[in-house]
């Protein structure tokens, strides 16, 4: 007997079809969007009319009224029409090629840097009580690595005869759910999702005075903890809220101090391609995005040059 062609009787078919042939962090990211985004805004409509309207119209939901960001939703878009080709692919249809255009919005979550002034403060308390925690919030600084790849950081990646980090692995905690509502925990440590994340940074001279003070560590030691002993990101995203409240200075997301690295090359005029591969990103188009916005000052003189 033939299934019912309704949307959610396909999903759980495609996580399976799926598990083994992508990486687990890939997989977890699969079936949290499926259980908790897709199965729930089109589970119940048949195969045959999930259109282009109808996944715009829950995009347009997903990121008006959960809130998400359009980064997310776009990926979630993906996700959605992967799963939903697998099942008209079941009942010979034809792909579905939809265009996914998002409705205008005020740009979201727009992220935060540091002030000078609090970076100045941070950077004191730091080198002050320089210790395993601590020097991860300077790399954060220095590198503009992000914390699962911070977490997973160990000495024997740090080449300071050459002053090179190498940034080859990532440490996360991922979510396992079933088609029961089961959901399982654990810490996985892979290489980074794409190719241009693994990569060399050169260690600054800052950043080189404050890893000698730090002494001889075994290789296989993680940087963070100086054991074999990780330290996940959630725990470390805890640590350094809490030194940052100690220490009196303006509360930030730890990733903003990616962006504050990322943020303070650019304004110091270091090209777009470096600052990019410095980054990890997949193409220089996200950094451009992110980071590349013409001040007034820099309007002004382009429009000038016409008077020349």
């Amino acid at each position: 007997m033939s299934k019912t062609p309704l949307f959610k009787n396909y999903i759980h078919d495609w996580l399976q079809s799926k598990e083994g042939y992508v990486k687990e962090s890939t997989y977890s990211n699969y079936s949290h969007v499926a259980f908790n985004h897709i199965l729930p805004s089109l589970g119940d409509n048949d195969v045959n009319v999930i259109d282009e309207d109808l996944l715009n119209h829950t995009a347009a939901h997903w990121l008006m009224h959960i809130p998400l960001s359009k980064n997310s939703v776009t990926h979630m878009m993906m996700i959605t029409k992967l799963s939903l080709n697998y099942a008209r692919k079941k009942i010979s249809l034809p792909r579905i090629k939809a265009k996914i255009k998002l409705p205008i919005t005020e740009e979201q979550n727009r992220f935060k840097i540091m002030i000078p002034q609090s970076k100045i403060k941070l950077i004191k308390a730091i080198t002050k009580n320089l210790d395993s925690r601590n020097i991860g919030i300077l790399f954060a600084l220095n590198t503009g690595i992000r914390i699962g790849e911070l977490c997973a950081l160990k000495w024997c990646n740090i080449n300071m005869d050459n002053n090179i980090i190498t940034i080859e692995k990532t440490l996360q905690r991922i979510h396992l759910q079933d088609g029961y509502g089961t959901v399982t925990n654990k810490i996985v440590i892979t290489s980074p999702k794409t190719k241009s994340s693994i990569r060399d940074i050169p260690i600054s001279s800052h950043l080189q005075k404050s890893l000698a003070k730090m002494g001889a560590y075994a290789p296989d030691t993680y940087l963070l903890t100086g054991t074999s002993k990780y330290i996940e990101p959630r725990a470390y995203r805890s640590y350094f809220y809490k030194y940052l409240k100690t220490n009196q200075i303006d509360k930030i997301n730890f990733h903003g101090l990616r962006h504050t690295f990322a943020t303070d090359l650019i304004e110091q005029g270091a090209d777009v391609k470096t600052v990019s591969e410095l980054l990890g990103h997949a193409n220089v188009n996200t950094t451009l995005n992110l980071y590349v916005h013409p001040s007034l000052a820099q309007k002004r003189k382009c429009i000038e040059m016409l008077s020349m």
